[in-house]
């Protein structure tokens, strides 16, 4: 789910950073997906290579490779205007999203 050693490596081992990143990454991933699935049913690709890329960039601060992963994939389908591919990546973000809030919202955030 999370890299914790990225994590601390981001918050240069600060437990109270690392707990904001975490709250400003779930904010986030809430918003931009949101986004990228009212993005993606308009077929606006250049919006969504946006969208996509900057659910790359967050999830690499907090150590989310799953998230970064399949990000990086929906830019690539994006720039290449794959809707397909597009729309099977959606449903996978969808998924790795929906498993990052749910643990997200135990008691025991940081490592």
């Amino acid at each position: 789910m999370i890299d914790p050693d990225r994590l601390q490596e981001c918050a240069r081992g600060d437990k109270a950073v690392a707990k904001e990143m975490l709250e400003e990454f779930a904010d986030l991933l809430c918003e931009e997906m949101g986004k990228l699935d009212r993005i993606v049913s308009s077929a606006n690709w250049r919006e969504a290579r946006y969208v996509a890329h900057a659910i790359r960039g967050a999830s690499a601060s907090v150590g989310a490779e799953g998230i970064w992963e399949t990000a990086c994939r929906m830019e690539q389908y994006a720039r290449d205007e794959d809707a397909p591919a597009i729309e099977a990546t959606l449903i996978e973000l969808g998924r790795q999203a929906s498993k990052f809030l749910s643990w997200y919202e135990l008691p025991v955030r940081v490592a």
